[in-house]
């Protein structure tokens, strides 16, 4: 497995753990109030937090331990996670703008964006991984 994959593997590992560990701590906070007034701020900034200093770390151990040069099949299976995971990104910048628009609350313009962000990273993954297995043909 090439360096490009095992970074693949890791970053799809991360956004997936990390958003499910986010929802499942803010929305059994919700009790019988609306869930605008959860607190979601702090489980955000630390949701990213981790899955920042987590594909750090991640990538340092990878780097020790694998070769990590490119070549342009790593190039081309790059470029084709990016087309897979931009509408997404694209999507929730949309959505949130819609939402601050109409002046709904930064519970849900937060939550729109981080989705969005988490839900990129899970089809770029997804498109690479594809790509590495033999899957995605040009």
């Amino acid at each position: 497995m090439s360096f490009e994959e095992k970074l693949t593997w890791l970053w799809a590992a991360i956004l997936t753990a990390t958003p499910i560990a986010y929802y499942a701590t803010v929305l059994p906070q919700t009790g019988n109030g609306t869930i605008t007034d959860t607190p979601y701020r702090a489980p955000m900034i630390i949701s990213i937090a981790a899955a920042t200093l987590a594909f750090g770390i991640g990538y340092t151990a990878t780097r020790l331990l694998t070769d990590p040069r490119s070549d342009e099949r790593d190039a081309d299976i790059d470029r084709k996670g990016q087309v897979a995971g931009s509408s997404w990104i694209a999507l929730g910048a949309t959505t949130a703008l819609t939402l601050a628009l109409l002046d709904i609350d930064q519970f849900w313009i937060a939550n729109a964006l981080y989705l969005a962000f988490a839900i990129s990273g899970i089809a770029f993954s997804a498109a690479k991984i594809t790509g590495y297995r033999g899957g995605a043909r040009s």
